[in-house]
């Protein structure tokens, strides 16, 4: 019949008359009952390798995944291992070795999981074996620490031997520092004074933080410089030798570079670790190997130096305390009192290194204001000589009607030259002078009559300008002195102002002109312009005058 067929119960219907009515036969043809499947026989299981079968697995998978990593690292068997722990062999097992193992030695239930497995011993994973061998070895945990104790030892004890040294040589070296009490001798009298005629004046001390906060204390004149600038001033002028606190103070910064709890926790550790390993050595006695005999001789010789260092630590502590104490800082940390002291350290010598710097530029600047005004003076001493009497060579080019000369030689020569000869004669000068001023000084030589050598040497100047702007001399065109001379003729009432003498000219006005000769002769190479055309104006005007003779 189909699945989904179900026979309703016997009292609800009753099929005798149907099933007389339908022919069997034909349903049997349209609908016949499926035959049952004839049994096959089953072939036998082939024998499993248990070599291919996977291994047994009791642990955490990641778990059972480190141990093995871990024992992949070591170059040695289970057996091996064994040995060398209840041993106490250091040649075998290295303290990374130790704290590997130390690291994942198995748990009391993982060693239960282990021993309760009754399956075959070598289908289990690496792990699982590794375990179920080391089992057997008595408290090895506590003989792996014993001998991890005993490997760090050496250098546990030196490294707080050398942190403890450290610490005593900061504290004896601050409090017995004489720089530094005499450098907040002189802090505290300058706050003193700067408080005079305040309630915090008059103190008889200051908390120490109060010498990190100089700094805060700023010039009127300059923001730049502040108190710690001037107590290193101050230090240096009167009290130099304390000028060196910053290397007098140089422990304070090993010091602050120790752990103080952590060298106590160490030699806690260290006192705690012999007690723990005193306590395995009496109960390996009766075990197997070497382990109590190595370890007891270790423990005999460690635990002398242990007292000591136990020793040294409490009395390290009553140290710090009575330290903080004396630097009246109760209630502070040691390290907070040793930051105090290094910031301050670092600001003066700071503040000494900037006193430095600004002292060389101060010096530097007055050099360079003492040559600035040696160079003032003497080109003032130049220009005083130069203005009146300077030596020229002409420029061929012309500005505002007059012909400009640079320095050099060539008016001297010729105007000495021709006092000399006799042949110098006064004239008006067109170079920057007033129509008036003229007139009075040549009316002033006609009144006087013949003047003296200085004074012909003054009255000579006068025809030289001198250009202070642009440290040149202008002297009077050669062709407007041509054109002047004619409009003299011209004018024949005012007679020719007469030539001195040359015998008024004394040895000293001689020697006068000879030096200031000397000085303009800065240039003698080479032809001057200005004289050859001061030449030939002179002969013009002597051919001039020799006609105008003949003419008369």
């Amino acid at each position: 019949m189909p699945g989904y067929w179900k026979s309703p119960p016997s009292a609800i219907v009753s099929d005798e008359g149907v099933m007389s009515k339908i022919g069997e036969s034909e349903l049997e043809v349209l609908y016949p009952a499926a035959a049952p499947k004839a049994e096959q026989p089953k072939e036998a299981a082939a024998p499993t390798d248990p070599k291919k079968l996977p291994p047994v697995s009791l642990l955490d998978p990641r778990r059972s995944n480190n141990v093995s990593i871990v024992l992949s690292q070591f170059k040695m068997s289970t057996d091996d291992i064994k040995k060398a722990t209840i041993n106490a062999d250091e040649a075998v097992l290295s303290l990374e070795n130790v704290e590997a193992l130390l690291k994942y030695l198995p748990t009391t239930d993982e060693i239960e999981t282990v021993r309760s497995y009754t399956g075959d011993i070598s289908r289990l994973g690496k792990a699982e074996k590794f375990y179920l061998d080391i089992s057997d070895v008595p408290r090895m945990e506590d003989k792996l620490k014993g001998l991890e104790f005993k490997m760090k030892f050496g250098g546990n004890v030196q490294k707080v031997k050398e942190d403890l040294e450290i610490l005593v040589k900061c504290v004896e070296t601050v409090r017995g520092s004489p720089k530094l009490a005499q450098i907040m001798q002189i802090v505290l009298a300058i706050g003193n004074y700067l408080n005079s005629g305040t309630p915090r004046g008059l103190a008889y001390g200051f908390k120490l933080e109060t010498l990190v906060k100089l700094g805060d204390t700023k010039s009127t004149l300059s923001s730049r410089s502040n108190l710690n600038h001037f107590i290193t001033k101050f230090v240096e002028a009167n009290f130099p030798e304390l000028l060196e606190l910053p290397l007098e103070l140089e422990p304070v910064q090993k010091a602050m570079k120790v752990d103080v709890n952590q060298a106590q926790s160490t030699i806690n550790e260290l006192n705690q670790g012999i007690t723990s390993l005193n306590k395995e050595i009496e109960a390996s006695e009766k075990d197997e190997g070497d382990f109590h005999k190595k370890m007891k001789q270790f423990s005999e010789s460690a635990k002398d130096e242990i007292q000591n260092l136990v020793g040294e630590g409490k009395k390290l502590e009553k140290t710090i305390t009575d330290f903080i104490e004396f630097m009246g800082e109760s209630g502070n940390e040691f390290i907070d009192v040793l930051k105090v002291l290094d910031n301050f350290s670092k600001q003066f010598e700071g503040a000494k290194q900037d006193n430095i710097k600004a002292k060389i530029l101060a010096e530097k600047e007055a050099k360079k204001k003492a040559l600035a005004e040696a160079k003032a003076k003497a080109s003032g001493n130049q220009g005083a000589t130069g203005n009146v009497l300077a030596a020229a060579t002409v420029d061929d080019k012309k500005k505002g009607g007059h012909v400009v000369v640079a320095e050099g030689e060539g008016v001297i020569d010729a105007l000495f030259g021709s006092i000399k000869s006799g042949n110098f004669k006064l004239r008006r000068s067109h170079v920057n002078l007033i129509e008036e001023g003229k007139r009075s000084r040549r009316g002033s030589a006609i009144s006087k009559g013949p003047m003296s050598a200085s004074a012909l040497l003054s009255e000579a100047a006068k025809d030289v300008h001198h250009d202070e702007k642009n440290a040149t001399l202008t002297v009077p065109d050669v062709k407007e002195e041509k054109e002047e001379k004619k409009e003299e003729k011209k004018d024949e009432k005012k007679p020719e102002e007469p030539l001195p003498d040359l015998n008024s000219f004394t040895g000293e006005d001689v020697s006068a002109l000879t030096k200031l000769q000397a000085r303009f002769r800065a240039k003698k190479a080479g032809g001057n312009p200005l004289l050859a055309k001061l030449a030939e104006a002179k002969a013009k005007e002597q051919e001039q005058q020799a006609a105008a003779a003949k003419e008369q």
